[in-house]
């Protein structure tokens, strides 16, 4: 679900003109020497959705709360296939955690509410979670605090997370 509700909302963004389809990545973020590889190799918005921008899961994808998703890029060459980008099919749950930065530097919102605003709320769904310990076990650290204890957990800003877990 979490793939779908991203793809929408990228969708949402590239109609309103805020983050077109076929723009690079590289143009879209704010990054000052962005990896190597990835100057060689540019990718468009929609090279991520459809999974052909060239990036794998090898060195994995999971970026915590407040780690630096460059900084993980630069140290990571195993993140790329090797393939020109839009020339090959390769799942990786890597691109959509790119997704979800672009968005946050286009729009200058957190991702969780980018979905909220342009998915969710409109699709009259005002939030939700399962609350089991198995969720408990699956959730991100950001919702892991919220279905403990039913209080939504806070970012290092001290914003609060809205409390919907988008993890599911």
């Amino acid at each position: 679900v979490s793939k779908a509700v991203t793809a929408r909302a990228v969708c949402a963004l590239a109609a309103r003109g805020e983050m077109p389809l076929d723009t690079a990545v590289t143009d879209l973020l704010a990054w000052p020497t962005p990896p190597a590889w990835l100057r060689q190799h540019p990718f468009t918005v929609r090279q991520l959705l459809n999974h052909t921008s060239g990036l794998t899961d090898a060195a994995g994808y999971l970026v915590e709360p407040g780690d630096d998703l460059l900084q993980f890029l630069n140290a990571n060459d195993k993140a790329v296939s090797g393939r020109q980008p839009g020339s090959y099919f390769t799942y990786a749950n890597l691109n959509y955690v790119l997704l979800g930065h672009v968005m946050e530097t286009v729009t200058h919102r957190r991702f969780d509410h980018i979905l909220r605003d342009e998915v969710l709320l409109p699709a009259g769904i005002a939030g939700g979670s399962r609350g089991d310990v198995d969720c408990v076990r699956r959730c991100c650290r950001a919702c892991r605090p919220m279905v403990k204890t039913r209080q939504p957990d806070r970012d290092v800003a001290g914003h609060n997370y809205g409390g919907l877990c988008l993890c599911m």
